[in-house]
């Protein structure tokens, strides 16, 4: 695949999971391996570009005052960013125990 041209996600981890596939067969030599170790950790980078800007990336579906369905894209922030002000906070789990009234 060209420099020019980047794949998609699925083409990238499809192209990835080929490349461990091959590296844990063991039976490439030592200059394949390299060159696969290296495809692998650029494709590693574009996965995880492509994951990060997904990320913040919501699309809420709701019926507006015709019952029409009207998508809305919202942030990952907007989206849980009231949940997480009323949710109680839970003590850690290491710290539940600290009492040694047991």
């Amino acid at each position: 695949m060209s420099k020019s041209k980047q794949p998609s996600f699925e083409e990238a981890l499809e192209e990835l999971e080929q490349i461990t596939r091959s590296l844990e067969s063991g039976k490439e030599s030592l200059e394949k391996s390299m060159e696969l170790y290296e495809r692998g950790t650029e494709l590693r980078k574009i996965c995880e570009a492509k994951l990060k800007e997904a990320e913040g990336k919501w699309v809420v579906l709701r019926k507006d005052g015709s019952g029409k369905t009207v998508a809305k894209e919202i942030s990952a922030e907007e989206l849980t960013g009231d949940a997480h002000k009323s949710r109680p906070q839970k003590a850690p789990v290491d710290k539940m125990f600290d009492d040694e009234s047991f």
